[in-house]
This record gives C-alpha cells, structure tokens and sequence, in this order.
C-alpha cells in the first residue's frame, strides 16, 4: 500500500512540476528567444534553439544513466562553468542597440554595428536616439 502512495505521490509531483515550470520559466524562455532575434532570421533561429534544447535533453537523461550523482553534478557544474566563461566573452551587449542593426540581422553590415563599434552609430539611431531623448523631455515636463 505504502509503496502505491509513493509512486502516485511522484507521479502527481512531476506532474504539479511540470505545469509550474511551463507556465513560469519555460513560456518565459521561449518568449524571450523570441524578441532577441530579428524578425528576418526569427524562425530559423527558433527552429535552431529547439533542436538544440531537445538535444540537450536527450544528452543529459542518456548520460544520466551511466553517471553517479557526485560525477553527474560535477559535470553540470563545469558545463555550466564553461557555458559562463563563453557568454562573457562572446556575448554582444545589446542594451543601447536597436534591433534593426542588430549583428545577427541579415540587413545590417556587422561591421557598422553600433553594438559591435559604438563610433560607427548611423544616422538614423542618432537621429531616432535624439528624437526619443527630445520626446521623453516633453513628456517630462507635462
């Protein structure tokens, strides 16, 4: 009898878990991979970030099996450890940016990215950037 409860309790608790984490952070994931890419290459970069998310999936429960707990967390840790090291160095700063010249965009030359030089913002970003500035000055003042 005890061991049903068990196994009904651990059924209803994955399934409790499941829900939560789709209606907090995994909606939330999938809604930011969403409005960091441009809309030219936004499907096939989410098409992209699936693939890659199920095959991370399949990789972590495959290796499961033939790791103990102690080598299981040290693994994560480290790929977690070099995941980090890579988005600090790699990852382009994209809070002053626009989207429209991002350097993933197709339509955008990398190298006149204001994200990847900021000498080289174009004249419709600062046109738009003083215009949004002149803007939220007179809804300052109002």
């Amino acid at each position: 009898w005890a061991a049903r409860a068990t196994a009904r309790l651990a059924v209803a608790s994955f399934s409790l878990f499941c829900m939560a984490f789709n209606a907090g952070l995994g909606a939330v994931t999938w809604v930011y991979l969403a409005e960091i890419y441009p809309i030219e290459i936004r499907g096939a970069a989410l098409s992209a970030c699936g693939v890659i998310n199920w095959l991370a999936c399949f990789w972590v429960v495959f290796l499961g099996r033939f790791l103990s707990l102690h080598s299981a967390c040290k693994f994560s840790g480290i790929v977690s450890l070099v995941g980090f090291v890579g988005i600090y160095l790699w990852l382009v700063e994209t809070k002053t940016g626009w989207s429209e010249e991002s350097p993933l965009s197709p339509r955008s030359a990398r190298s006149s990215s204001s994200q990847l030089s900021p000498a080289a913002t174009p004249e419709w970003a600062q046109a738009s950037t003083a215009a949004a500035a002149l803007q939220a000055g007179r809804g300052a003042a109002a």
